[in-house]
């Protein structure tokens, strides 16, 4: 990818379990998209999977059945709509070196992927994470408080740690991880408890001026993924920081 795009990267981290991290649209959403236009047309779709087909970019069939089925990948929506922040990158499952459409992959071998995450991390303008409670993700989690790198970093929750019991559960693990990789940062294990206790925290980040920022939802919907997304970004660099 360095050698097309030069630009600093966004690095997009997950467990291999959540390759393809699937977002749920509700049909309120995909009616908007129809009335407005902000979702490509059929067409549109069709011709793209086909150009990048010929590109040697491979659709597995259940990627398609996804798009009608009003679910797409969440490293999709970084590619779609925030590339122009940077490159969207993400360490590879070597178990599968098929190139599909997202984030453009590097694959490591046995444990030479913790170094090559820890370049990453480093090289990276901005790192979304994808939260669970596997033990690469918890090592990751470590490592960024470790690095000092939380302040360019967005903890996002995915759909099913949506119910508040599971919810809650993932940020204390989070909090606990974090606290692993940097004892004496309070922040780091209070960062999510500003948020509204009804409602089930999507993501938290911290923006560069120090303020935690916490965003939560009744419904972790593909809008909701996106709006935060959005904020993230522009309440680090604004609209008009992107490259």
């Amino acid at each position: 990818m360095a050698g097309v795009d030069s630009r600093p990267p966004v690095l997009f981290l997950r467990s291999f379990q959540d390759d393809r991290l699937l977002v749920l649209a509700t049909w309120f959403e995909v009616f908007t998209w129809l009335m407005t236009g902000l979702r490509m047309s059929v067409w549109n779709d069709f011709s793209r999977v086909i150009g990048e087909q010929k590109a040697g970019i491979e659709y597995r069939a259940r990627d398609l059945w996804n798009e009608i089925c009003r679910r797409r990948a969440l490293e999709d929506i970084l590619v779609l709509e925030f590339s122009n922040y940077g490159p969207i990158v993400a360490i590879g499952d070597p178990r599968h070196k098929t190139r599909y459409f997202g984030a453009a992959r590097d694959f490591y071998e046995c444990e030479d992927w913790r170094q090559a995450v820890v370049e990453h991390m480093r090289k990276s303008r901005a790192i979304i994470i994808a939260l669970d409670e596997t033990e690469g993700v918890g090592w990751e989690l470590e490592t960024l408080a470790r690095k000092g790198l939380l302040e360019k970093t967005l903890l996002l929750c995915p759909a099913r740690f949506q119910p508040r019991d599971g919810n809650r559960q993932l940020w204390r693990h989070v909090r606990e991880r974090l606290s692993r990789g940097r004892p004496d940062d309070a922040g780091a294990r209070d960062l999510d408890q500003g948020a509204d206790p009804r409602d089930p925290v999507l993501a938290c980040w911290t923006s560069p001026d120090g303020r935690d920022c916490v965003a939560t939802a009744q419904k972790f919907s593909y809008n909701r993924y996106y709006v935060t997304l959005r904020w993230f970004f522009r309440s680090r660099w604004g609209e008009t920081a992107a490259l």
